[in-house]
């Protein structure tokens, strides 16, 4: 039965986190969950398997976390093949169970876009104050030219081109009539605006954007005061942490840490002041 006709009958219900189960199975403070889609199968299918079996209808595939910017390709990942594993085996334990549904699943990259976060306009776009509203009847096509005018093709967005082949709109802007309200109405976004990146200093596992967004400010204030460079350790931030021990971390998810920022979130302020601390000897 379609799922759409399943809600307008009864209450549909999903499974429960992954990140946690990976961990009772041997997850490692600072391995990326959706590897193991590869590396340990049996572990990611079985875990669906569980929660069919107690009842949920739908199962989510491990991919919450798995997006460009912390699977790089010249690190040796291949976030396409992360995917695909990920939901094949979401759909094998549906077909094992003899019911449900599998689903993708996005999370959020963690990440902020400057001035709050680290991302420059080369990786997630800076805050431009445009004035400007776009409004059309075809999506897929409205999100094409936003890609001309900030210089991407919608190769660069794979999401784009797939809506187009599902057949959610066009992509070819010569099927557009674009008008401007304004004839001085910019054209086009600058094409660089780098700011500084901190996130090496990072060790972040499933951590949530406001809890990352603090911290990175946080971090360009001790760069600022010279005191960044003095860091003798990785910061750890995420719930992947949670029941974890470690040297330094940031958030309740770190609270068994030897050193923790206390906090959900904690403000960046707070982080400042702690880690300023911290590298200064006050908290070792």
């Amino acid at each position: 039965m379609d799922i759409r006709d399943e809600l307008k009958r009864r209450r549909i219900f999903f499974d429960g986190g992954m990140g946690s189960m990976l961990q009772e199975r041997g997850l490692l403070p600072g391995e990326l969950p959706e590897t193991w889609n590869l590396s340990h199968p049996e572990a990611v299918k079985e875990i669906h398997l569980e929660y069919l079996r107690a009842g949920a209808d739908v199962v989510t595939a491990n991919t919450f976390g798995a997006n460009g910017f912390k699977y790089k390709k010249d690190e040796g990942y291949s976030l396409g093949s992360i995917v695909t594993a990920g939901v094949s085996l979401a759909k094998e334990a549906v077909k094992e169970a003899g019911h449900g549904y599998a689903a993708l699943d996005l999370g959020p990259t963690g990440r902020l876009l400057a001035p709050c976060g680290d991302l420059d306009f080369e990786d997630g776009g800076n805050p431009v104050v445009m004035n400007r509203i776009w409004a059309g009847t075809d999506p897929v096509l409205i999100d094409s030219y936003v890609c001309q005018i900030m210089h991407y093709t919608t190769k660069d967005v794979p999401y784009i081109e797939l809506a187009e082949k599902l057949g959610v709109g066009s992509t070819d802007l010569k099927n557009s009539h674009i008008v401007y309200c304004e004839e001085n109405a910019r054209k086009e976004l600058p094409k660089s605006r780098k700011v500084v990146e901190l996130q090496d200093a990072v060790e972040e596992v499933e951590s949530c954007s406001a809890c990352y967004g603090y911290l990175i400010p946080a971090l360009e204030m001790l760069k600022n005061d010279g005191l960044f460079e003095k860091l003798d350790t990785k910061i750890c931030i995420g719930q992947g942490y949670r029941g974890k021990t470690g040297k330094l971390g940031v958030g309740a998810c770190t609270c068994k840490f030897e050193h923790n920022v206390k906090g959900c979130p904690p403000t960046e302020n707070q982080i400042y002041d702690f880690l300023k601390q911290y590298i200064l000897g006050e908290n070792k």
